[in-house]
């Protein structure tokens, strides 16, 4: 476990503004990178135990060795600070775990109840059975059935990040059926949109454009590649999706921060294709565009009070909070240089991405399932009977950082075997770090570790003012880096 440095050591320090002490949060999942900065953008301190502790956590952290993963993240939680915890993407395929968490801590995420219903695929079609809106699901076949009209996709059950998503052809039989079902294929753009669930009301905060098929990120055609965004949805399809959202929280218990996954498609339908009822990888990106800090909004839906719209760190309250700046306690330890940084890094391994590891399609070791005495948390709408408050689209409402009107994240993969070069363009050691300034790279691995194609290699940011701009500048880098990385 890696440990904070302490005050005079000689290295850069973390500036930040702090009305209030918050208690430190946990984060637990395959990468914890993007959820400990968005909690540190929200004012509150973060330890993290995940697969790669990568140079860029700054946080106090763990790393889970991916053969325990992830049944073994519990027993290394416990070595930390007491308080709340929550998790990142791919443990929503394993609700044992999730619920050991909660034995343990004070879960700030969906419980094991809750996630058996969502992540059925099924749950969404049966809460909107519409084909006739702007808000249509898919059809949903069992993994042995043989469709008769369509092109349709094989899925594992436990999918996160578009790992073993692949399209369906009837002379090739799917392999564990029980573990795989159908859905049908639909041509559109891929969406991501951000939502919370907290005191009776549903709000979709944004929407951003997902990077799939993207061939300068070396990505497979399912494979999650990113995000670009915020977008505008058109305000029919947004006041129908708003809805829809509205109606998942309340009929599967919801709460906090969750995604979904959708095709906009040309006459403006969105269909909804995956469900991810936790963190997701596209908040970050809405954060640094909006100056919004998110983590407020899900700590709310806990009893953690506060409010998404300006956080206590935020910079560009430096002016109104005399005497606020400089802290001598920061909520994060400071940026540290050189092979390793905080936490060391692991091997990046096949089955893992920036947010997060190829979900084992089979029970878990421990048993699976959930405690028969879990019982569904209270529904987001107040009282049986009435409709949650739906909260729009969030777009319009949110504040919009001048400095970033369009923000892009990008998951480069490896075009080929590599070696993570000792030194490089991602080395950016020079100056405190500050959750809201936009880095150039992020979840960047140690020294001298192997990562085989197609793996995730590290992920590039980029900011502009149109999403066009955004993809131009992140596609120029990706060439560069497959240059950078040929010469190595």
């Amino acid at each position: 476990m890696s440990q904070p440095t302490k005050p005079g050591d000689g290295r850069p320090r973390a500036f930040f503004i702090m009305s209030d002490p918050k208690p430190f949060v946990g984060v637990v999942g395959a990468s914890a990178r993007a959820a400990v900065h968005s909690l540190y953008r929200a004012g509150y301190g973060a330890w993290a135990v995940d697969l790669f502790t990568d140079r860029d956590l700054f946080a106090t952290s763990a790393r889970c060795p991916l053969d325990e993963y992830p049944w073994g993240l519990p027993a290394l939680a416990d070595q930390f600070f007491p308080g709340p915890v929550l998790y990142t993407g791919g443990l929503e395929n394993h609700p044992d775990v999730v619920a050991e968490l909660a034995a343990r801590r004070p879960l700030w995420g969906n419980p094991p109840a809750v996630l058996e219903v969502v992540r059925d695929p099924f749950f969404p079609g049966r809460v909107w059975p519409k084909d006739d809106d702007l808000v249509r699901c898919p059809r949903v076949l069992p993994g042995d059935a043989v469709p008769a009209d369509g092109i349709w996709l094989v899925k594992p059950r436990r999918c996160a990040g578009g790992y073993g998503i692949r399209q369906f052809h009837p002379a090739n039989a799917v392999p564990d059926p029980d573990a795989h079902y159908l859905q049908e294929y639909v041509t559109g753009e891929p969406m991501s949109a951000v939502c919370v669930a907290r005191a009776g009301e549903v709000q979709v905060l944004g929407v951003a454009e997902q990077l799939n098929n993207v061939g300068w990120l070396h990505v497979g055609f399912f494979r999650y590649g990113g995000n670009v965004g915020p977008v505008e949805l058109p305000a029919a399809t947004a006041d129908t999706f708003t809805r829809f959202v509205a109606a998942l929280a309340w009929a599967g218990g919801l709460v906090g921060l969750f995604g979904v996954d959708f095709i906009l498609d040309a006459d403006d339908v969105a269909w909804p294709v995956e469900l991810n009822p936790r963190y997701t990888g596209s908040v970050e990106v809405l954060e640094h565009a909006t100056g919004r800090a998110v983590m407020l909004d899900h700590a709310a839906a806990f009893g953690a009070g506060g409010t998404g719209r300006r956080s206590a760190c935020d910079p560009t309250l430096a002016d109104e909070v005399p005497g606020k700046v400089g802290a001598s306690s920061p909520p994060f330890p400071p940026r540290e240089g050189g092979p390793g940084g905080l936490g060391g890094s692991a091997r990046r391994s096949p089955g893992t991405d920036a947010d997060v590891v190829n979900p084992s399609p089979g029970p878990s070791p421990k048993g699976g399932g959930v405690p028969a005495q879990q019982s569904l948390p209270t529904p987001v709408s107040p009282q049986p009977g009435v409709a949650p408050v739906v909260g729009g689209s969030g777009l319009s409402a949110l504040r919009r950082n001048p400095r970033h009107r369009v923000v892009g994240k990008a998951v480069y993969y490896a075009p080929f075997p590599i070696r993570f070069p000792a030194a490089g363009p991602w080395d950016d050691w020079d100056r405190p770090f500050d959750p809201w300034n936009l880095p150039a790279f992020a979840d960047i691995p140690a020294a001298g570790c192997s990562i085989g194609t197609g793996d995730p290699v590290f992920t590039l940011f980029e900011a502009g003012s149109s999403p066009d701009a955004v993809r131009d500048r992140l596609q120029s880098r990706a060439m560069e880096l497959d240059w950078l990385f040929v010469q190595e």
